[in-house]
């Protein structure tokens, strides 16, 4: 941990949890009088020094870089382990959820929808729910979604589980984070991993054959980038299949409204790995297109 500062438990407060993954707590506290994230990592199996380890080691390398999470120090509590972060009011997902901000419900009477439909919509609970972000925050949050993988992979890591909810987002700054899944390559395009990782619907067809690659995080981030300009894409998510189909009806539906986005994304989720861009080809692309 020589990497980073040692904090000690008096340093800094935990005042109430904000999230919870597979492997960890999150919670929002004090340290240095500012708002902070503070993630808890239990050591409750055999592995857990050596993966510890080899995550600091990763995130070592994205220190200083402004696209992921800033670390302020780390500490240690009998058996538990401490990551001191930034704070950020909203990962990517929720953002996305806000009902007040980008969710306005529509009803119909007769042939008529009260308030018209928006180009991005679905029906739920007897209401027609209208999603409703400005096409220039869209724009903006996927190019910054497009550079946090691009800084990514520059230093040769992927990340291995990317998803809305593995970015945060405030004051028009979006930061990648999350990387106990991530792998350094070196000079390799791909590595063979021990077991399936990632998130339904966001996993690529290869993790599922135990393979991770640099084109695994390119179809995860269109996914992402999908979800974004859709709103909502998660109706059946009960299998690799299910969100799939998920998958191919938003993509149909943005086709009607942003027609060469939605073809980049629908070529970098190909089932066939070799078909998908690498991160540089994809931000090219991306910045051709005229909205």
């Amino acid at each position: 941990m020589e990497c980073f500062l040692i904090i000690e438990k008096c340093k800094f407060s935990m005042d109430k949890k904000i999230g919870e993954g597979a492997e960890s707590i999150v919670y929002q506290g004090k340290y240095n009088q500012k708002n902070v994230a503070i993630k808890e990592l239990e050591n409750n199996y055999h592995e857990f020094t050596e993966y510890f380890n080899y995550e600091l080691n990763i995130l070592q390398r994205l220190k200083h870089n402004p696209c992921f999470i800033e670390i302020f120090g780390i500490s240690q509590i009998e058996n538990n382990y401490y990551f001191i972060m930034e704070y950020f009011d909203y990962d990517l997902s929720k953002y996305i959820q806000q009902q007040g901000r980008f969710w306005k419900r529509s009803i119909q009477y007769k042939d008529k929808y009260i308030p018209e439909l928006s180009s991005y919509y679905y029906f739920e609970n007897n209401f027609f729910w209208n999603y409703t972000m400005d096409k220039n925050e869209k724009i903006n949050i996927s190019k910054q979604l497009l550079n946090c993988v691009n800084e990514l992979h520059k230093l040769n890591i992927i990340h291995g589980d990317i998803k809305s909810e593995n970015f945060v987002y405030m004051n028009n700054i979006l930061k990648m984070i999350d990387f106990n899944t991530a792998c350094h390559l070196n000079d390799k395009n791909e590595i063979k991993i021990e077991c399936v990782y990632g998130t339904e619907g966001y996993t690529s067809p290869e993790q599922y054959e135990n393979i991770l690659s640099y084109k695994s995080d390119i179809y995860s981030i269109c996914i992402t980038i999908l979800e974004l300009w859709c709103g909502h894409i998660w109706f059946d998510k009960n299998n690799f299949n299910g969100c799939r189909n998920e998958v191919l009806k938003s993509l149909r539906l943005l086709e009607k409204n942003e027609i060469n986005l939605s073809k980049l994304l629908r070529k970098n989720i190909s089932l066939k790995e070799k078909n998908r861009n690498n991160i540089q080809k994809l931000i090219f692309n991306y910045n051709t297109i005229e909205f």
